[in-house]
């Protein structure tokens, strides 16, 4: 037997809603991403899951959220800091209209071509996101070593899970922004077979809201 583990996006800002580079800021949920949560509480029952290990970033969003569909209380959810969300440096909070206009092509290149983006000053590529999420994928392992046939819940942002998956995959950078990761998804890791799968869509999603 192996274990089941799955990587959960948190539920859905304020910034989200006004497309904004989220980052790090420690934004909270708001009363749509607070629905969204106990929802996907209500899901994860219906499926027949009960986490028995969660983590969590330390931001308040996706904590809040490990909170409400886990139902583990606060002190039980190990914290890493790895799971943290993409960092924008000087365009952290920002929305990317603005980002924009002082940054034109921006956008393209962020979105559309990954793989020759440069980061803003005090900001992170996408290649450190990705070594970043294959060091979290390391302590899994480690964590995990000896114990099978456990359910793992980790709760994080959109852009770190895509990192992790793309290390556990080796995932060309160029490929990053093909994995749709939308609030509340859900997807299934197979650690040993280095594979993913998409295995809950999350809830009520608006295309042009989808990556943040």
């Amino acid at each position: 037997m192996s274990n089941n583990i799955f990587l959960i996006r948190h539920g859905q800002t304020d910034m989200n809603i006004d497309r904004c580079l989220q980052g790090r800021c420690n934004t909270e949920l708001n009363a749509k991403g607070l629905d969204q949560a106990r929802r996907a509480a209500d899901e994860v029952k219906k499926m027949g899951l009960k986490p028995d290990m969660v983590y969590s970033s330390p931001l308040n969003r996706a904590f809040k959220t490990a909170c409400i569909v886990s139902g583990f209380e606060e002190k039980d959810i190990i914290v890493d800091d790895r799971l943290q969300e993409m960092c924008f440096g000087i365009y952290e909070g920002m929305k990317r209209s603005d980002v924009e206009k002082i940054d034109p092509g921006f956008d393209s290149v962020f979105f559309g071509a990954p793989d020759t983006f440069v980061p803003m000053d005090n900001g992170e590529s996408f290649e450190e996101v990705i070594k970043r999420g294959g060091e979290f994928l390391t302590r899994l392992k480690e964590d995990l070593n000896g114990i099978d046939n456990k359910t793992v819940f980790i709760f994080a942002h959109g852009a770190i899970i895509r990192g992790v998956i793309s290390a556990l995959t080796d995932r060309e950078v160029k490929d990053f922004w093909k994995i749709h990761v939308h609030n509340l998804a859900m997807k299934k890791i197979d650690l040993e077979n280095k594979t993913y799968e998409d295995y809950f869509d999350g809830f009520d999603y608006e295309k042009k809201h989808s990556a943040w």
